[in-house]
């Protein structure tokens, strides 16, 4: 008989270990062990809720998005702040250049670094089409990692239904997302 452990890391890959059954005792604290060092098992003995991101697709992000414009982030900070849902640990300010879905003042912070490892909206320098919804009154990103899809040179990275990682030109995907809104 073997017991098999599965752990997830922000940037790991799943880690798996086969343990013999003459071992469980041991494998037992050692699995016990791992779950308080990932913050998985909390005091008194009940471990944590397990979840699975689910990351929306490119026509479920825009429907679901509360703000989607182009920004330029000028710059990146460490933030301690609570939302209604996350603990967010970095801010962006960002200067709106157009809005395509949902409205915003000219200036707005974008939370992210949320206290769930595996899903968190990375933030960083430069132009941005960003797909945003509320958390309590904060911005923050509606898909994640997904959320801030960088603009060089008038082309978009962006993805597909199969999550598969694409250039597409501003214009078009700017004519999609209003396409999509007007089918609505």
């Amino acid at each position: 008989m073997t017991i098999m452990v599965s752990c997830w890391g922000s940037k790991l890959k799943q880690a798996s270990i086969l343990i013999p059954a003459c071992r469980q005792a041991t494998a037992v604290a050692l699995i016990l062990l791992a779950m308080w060092s990932y913050g998985l098992l909390q005091p008194g003995g009940h471990p944590a809720a397990f979840g699975r991101v689910m990351r929306l697709k490119p026509s479920d992000m825009i429907a679901e998005s509360q703000l989607i414009a182009l920004v330029e982030i000028a710059s990146v900070g460490e933030a301690m702040t609570q939302g209604k849902s996350w603990t967010f640990s970095r801010v962006a300010d960002a200067q709106v250049k157009r809005v395509i879905k949902g409205d915003c003042a000219h200036a707005l912070r974008i939370y992210g670094g949320e206290d769930f490892p595996c899903a968190q909206t990375e933030l960083g320098k430069g132009l941005f089409l960003v797909f945003l919804k509320r958390d309590g009154r904060f911005w923050t990103g509606a898909n994640f990692e997904r959320s801030l899809c960088p603009v060089a040179d008038n082309v978009v990275d962006w993805y597909d239904d199969k999550y598969m990682p694409q250039k597409v030109s501003l214009p078009e995907l700017i004519g999609r997302i209003e396409a999509q809104q007007a089918a609505k």
